[in-house]
């Protein structure tokens, strides 16, 4: 018996294939059923998210199967397998076991730490179990990676940044906004602490070739 991983996700392929191979949004568990009708593999569970699409499976023999995921994420997503075959890998084993954790803890996340992705592993496990496509080897290796998850996020300092792509983006704007603030102001001529201190305020400078053109003097605040 083998432990096989086939999928793609966001460090081997880009938005808009990640937008045509969606499992969630064609119904998991009538995909879980489709897979297993095939015969190629003995037990599955499929994690389908905006980032990832992984199919884990417990199969006899690793490279029929690869073969055959390969063309379930095709023939199911309506998209060629030509498309799809660059931007695909595969991991059997410990390996595909080792890749599962580290996705159940954050670790494989666009945002490293971010806390969502254990919740949907544990549904894609429970959708799994619930089309009965999920096994005693695929039941064994879920429920491992749902307590390296809690550890990852229990025992160390992994969540305290930001925990999702907006977070972040927010968070990036926020200290690109300041920043441009504060470098506009000493552009013109301002001293450090009457930038910080127009910052404070609210004051957002509008440049054209450094030259101040216009001003946004927000409340009651006059310039």
């Amino acid at each position: 018996m083998h432990l096989l991983l086939v999928g793609l996700s966001h460090r081997t392929a880009p938005v808009e294939l990640r937008e045509r191979v969606d499992f969630q949004a064609r119904d998991l568990a009538a995909a879980l059923r489709a897979l297993a009708e095939r015969g190629s593999a003995r037990e599955a569970v499929v994690v389908s998210t905006c980032n990832r699409a992984e199919m884990y499976v417990a199969c006899d023999e690793a490279e029929p199967t690869r073969q055959d995921l390969l063309r379930f994420l095709s023939d199911y997503n309506q998209v060629a397998a030509a498309d799809i075959a660059p931007h695909v890998y595969d991991v059997v084993d410990l390996d595909a076991a080792r890749h599962l954790f580290r996705v159940a803890a954050g670790l494989d996340s666009m945002v490293v730490g971010e806390p969502q992705i254990l919740g949907q592993v544990k549904e894609a496990h429970t959708i799994a179990t619930e089309a009965r496509t999920a096994g005693a080897v695929l039941n064994r290796l879920f429920h491992a990676s749902f307590a390296a998850g809690k550890r990852v996020r229990t025992e160390t300092g992994l969540g305290a940044g930001a925990v999702s792509v907006s977070y972040a983006a927010v968070a990036l704007v926020s200290w690109m906004v300041y920043s441009f603030e504060l470098f506009a102001a000493r552009r013109i001529g301002w001293g450090g602490r009457r930038a910080a201190y127009l910052s404070a305020l609210g004051f957002v400078i509008v440049l054209l070739n450094f030259v101040p053109i216009s001003y946004f003097v927000p409340n009651s605040h006059k310039f």
